[in-house]
């Protein structure tokens, strides 16, 4: 995948540090949505839970 986004880069005058770039930043914004995802669950558990305790 990483090769063909390389090569549609270097075809629009891009080069490929673009497409690394691009790639690196998805991978890292999949990692940001599934910390947020995680943080979301222990709140919700963290709700529920103090709601049983009322």
């Amino acid at each position: 995948m990483a090769d063909d986004a390389e090569e549609q880069a270097v075809r629009r005058g891009r080069g490929r540090h673009h497409a690394r770039r691009r790639e690196h930043m998805g991978a890292k914004e999949k990692r940001c949505k599934d910390g947020l995802d995680k943080v979301n669950v222990m709140t919700n558990e963290h709700a529920q839970i103090t709601d049983q305790l009322r």
